[in-house]
C-alpha cells in the first residue's frame, strides 16, 4: 500500500489530468495464506486494496478528463453469498480457499467500484470491471508460493497450463480486446465514435452520462459485452456494500 500511494504521488508531480487507469495485477492463492510487511493478504493486496487505492489517490486527475477506469478481474461474475462480511480479511482458514478468494475479491471490487461510480463528483468518469476469460500468463504458477518442486507444480508447468493456452485468449487477443475497452465511446465518455446499442451499466441503465448523478460502472465479459449482472448485484447493496467500503476505508486510512 505504501508503494501504492509513492506512485500515485509521483504520477500527481508529473501529470495534471490522466485519461485512464488500467489495473490488471492478480495473484493466484493455491498455498497457504500469506500477508505481505503490511500485514494485508497478498491477492488481497494485488486484486482489491492496491486498486481501490490508486483509484482514490488518482480519482482527481481523472476527473479533470473525464478518463476511463479498468479494473481486469471478474466483473459480471459475482456470487450471492461470496462476501463473508463477518471475515472480510479472510484469516478464518475455513473461507481462505483458492475460489472463495477470487469470488470475494471480484465482489468486493465490483462493490467497491460502483460506490466511486455513485459519487457525484466523479459524474463523467468511466468505471470498468471485466472479466478477461481464459489467458495463460503465469499467475497460476506465481501462485504456488516456494512450492515449485511439488508434483502440483510439476502438473501445472506441463499440463494445465499449455490446457489453458488451448483452451484459452491468447495474450495478443486479450490485448486487442482491452485496447478496444479502453478506447471505445461504448462504455461512455470520450472515446472512439460506437455507432451500436450503447453499454448497459451496473444499474442496468442504457446511453450516455445521466446528468446530477455519478459516473458509471459496466461489468464486462471476455468478449466485451456488458453483463449486469442484476440479480445477484441487488444483493449485493445495502448492507453488504456499506461494510465493505466501511472495512476499506478503515484498511487504506493510513495510506490516504
Amino acid at each position: 500500500m505504501s508503494d501504492t500511494s509513492r506512485l500515485c504521488s509521483l504520477v500527481a508531480s508529473k501529470e495534471s489530468l490522466l485519461d485512464l487507469l488500467f489495473m490488471t495485477a492478480g495473484f493466484a492463492p493455491f498455498g497457504p495464506r500469506r500477508e505481505t510487511s503490511e500485514g494485508i493478504e497478498v491477492a488481497a493486496a494485488l486484486e482489491y486494496y492496491s486498486r481501490v487505492l490508486f483509484m482514490l489517490h488518482l480519482l482527481p486527475l481523472l476527473r479533470k478528463s473525464k478518463g476511463r477506469v479498468i479494473s481486469v478481474g471478474g466483473g459480471g461474475k459475482e456470487w450471492k453469498n461470496s462476501i463473508f462480511l463477518d471475515n472480510l480479511d479472510l484469516k478464518k482458514p475455513e473461507n481462505f480457499k483458492f475460489w472463495t478468494v477470487q469470488r470475494m475479491y471480484l465482489g468486493m471490487t465490483t462493490v467497491a467500484m460502483e460506490t466511486l461510480a455513485d459519487q457525484k463528483e466523479n459524474q463523467g468518469v468511466t468505471f470498468i470491471h471485466s472479466w478477461p476469460g481464459i489467458v495463460s500468463t503465469g499467475n497460476v504458477r506465481r501462485g504456488l508460493y516456494e512450492d515449485e518442486t511439488s508434483w502440483w507444480a510439476w502438473f501445472v508447468h506441463w499440463v494445465f497450463e499449455p490446457f489453458l493456452t488451448m483452451i484459452g485468449f491468447s495474450e495478443e487477443e486479450c490485448g486487442e480486446r482491452y485496447l478496444y475497452q479502453c478506447v471505445s465511446a461504448r462504455y461512455g465518455g470520450k472515446g472512439v465514435p460506437w455507432m451500436g446499442q450503447k453499454g448497459v451499466d451496473s444499474w442496468e441503465r442504457e446511453g450516455d452520462e445521466i446528468e446530477g448523478q455519478g459516473g458509471r460502472l459496466f461489468l464486462v465479459d471476455r468478449k466485451c459485452e456488458c453483463t449486469p449482472n442484476a440479480g445477484v448485484m441487488k444483493t449485493l447493496r445495502g448492507e453488504t456494500k456499506e461494510r465493505v467500503w466501511d472495512h476499506t476505508l478503515k484498511v487504506l486510512g493510513p495510506y490516504l
